[in-house]
């Protein structure tokens, strides 16, 4: 049954997608694991793969279980549609894909994901696809600088792992009037915070890996978009085979129940540590769009709601031997190369995620041998506050 208009999200969040299984009155959908579907007759089957009947087929094309996800999160980003992949890279991939092709040309921000930056560099160079990094601070006049063969823009906002916030809005309205489509990478805000699409941007894309399941138990991608982006990502889920296995589709709509919950407790959190950070004498700066000391708080402040976000980085007094004292000193907080879990974890972005990103270009991005992450979870505040002053106390 679809939703009324002007639902709050979390309300959104438990009812979207949700159906009462017609065989048992179950509120709560059955997993389908099944590879196929099967046809009553040719002529539905005829029917079916021409278009004309609209039924499942097989689960690498779509399946009711992962169809739920899809639904609770499309509409809690106000889109047409989403379509999930087996992992975030997986969804990255497809939507860059879906709007570039051998000689094309896509502008991306310098301050990405390592992974991310290792598709541009590695994988679309090699395909013939033109690349141009821009940093952060300029990449709303990007759209000045298009050629004739660009066709796209890629961005974070807030950034992995600095935290810098893009002006959606700015950069989208800019990038229309120059014919790119914008592409923004959600995860860190979540659509409990920001919403992509309705600042203009055509793809809000997810690792659901992380605050979307929330849990640290399954790998996931997500995409949410409209119109023929969205038909040409269905259509290419079916064709790279990248989908998302109906047990992990299950998880992934359960926890999107609980996604405002848990995001807000995260960011009021974050919030926290980051003000107590921020006045530490060991700690040299903090980055964290919802500091008043953050150049792009206004901004944030404007696009975000409710919160801004559960991921906060800095750095200490001393570089890399005060962060790895820091991070070791640590008992409760776990070190983990990912985020998203309600369990706080730490990670030096350095020896992780841009670890094979070669030194000069993570310096220029911002990202020292001595930054420090931090994905805030949804303990007591207080027990965070205590575990962290214990660590400082080790550096």
């Amino acid at each position: 049954m679809p939703l009324r208009p002007g639902l709050k999200a979390s309300t959104v969040a438990v009812h979207a997608g949700s159906r009462i299984d017609p065989a048992t009155g179950s509120p709560t959908p059955p997993v389908y694991r099944t590879s196929a579907f099967a046809f009553e007759s040719v002529d539905e089957m005829i029917e079916t793969f021409a278009g004309r009947k609209k039924r499942f087929i097989y689960s690498r094309y779509a399946n009711p279980t992962v169809a739920e996800a899809e639904e609770r999160l499309a509409a809690l980003e106000g889109a047409e549609g989403a379509v999930a992949f087996a992992s975030g890279m997986a969804a990255i991939t497809a939507s860059l894909m879906s709007v570039v092709s051998a000689g094309d040309h896509v502008f991306v921000q310098r301050d990405l994901y390592g992974g991310t930056t290792r598709l541009l560099d590695r994988v679309f160079a090699r395909m013939g696809v033109e690349v141009t990094t821009v940093a952060t601070d300029e990449l709303e006049a990007a759209p000045g600088r298009r050629r004739p063969n660009s066709k796209a823009l890629f961005c974070e906002s807030p950034t992995n792992p600095t935290l810098q916030i893009v002006d959606l809005e700015a950069l989208c309205r800019c990038a229309r009037e120059a014919g790119l489509v914008v592409l923004v990478d959600n995860t860190f805000a979540t659509p409990i915070h920001q919403l992509p699409i309705a600042a203009g941007a055509a793809f809000s894309i997810h690792s659901a890996t992380k605050y979307l399941a929330g849990h640290g138990d399954l790998i996931a991608g997500i995409v949410a978009a409209g119109g023929d982006h969205l038909v040409r990502l269905r259509d290419l889920r079916i064709e790279l085979g990248g989908s998302l296995d109906p047990d992990a589709g299950w998880v992934l709509a359960r926890s999107l129940k609980t996604l405002p919950l848990r995001v807000r407790a995260q960011s009021a959190n974050a919030l926290r540590i980051a003000e107590r950070l921020a006045i530490h004498p060991r700690v040299a700066r903090v980055h964290y769009p919802g500091l008043a000391s953050h150049p792009r708080h206004d901004v944030a402040r404007r696009q975000m709601s409710g919160g801004f976000g559960g991921m906060l980085s800095f750095e200490l007094q001393g570089g890399e031997e005060a962060a790895r004292r820091f991070v070791e000193g640590l008992s409760l907080v776990r070190l983990l190369p990912t985020l998203g879990g309600v369990e706080t974890s730490v990670s030096l972005p350095a020896f992780s995620s841009h670890f094979s990103i070669p030194p000069e270009a993570r310096r220029a991005a911002g990202v020292t041998d001595g930054l420090v992450r931090l994905s805030m979870g949804i303990e007591e505040t207080s027990d965070l506050v205590d575990e962290i002053d214990r660590a400082l106390g080790t550096v």
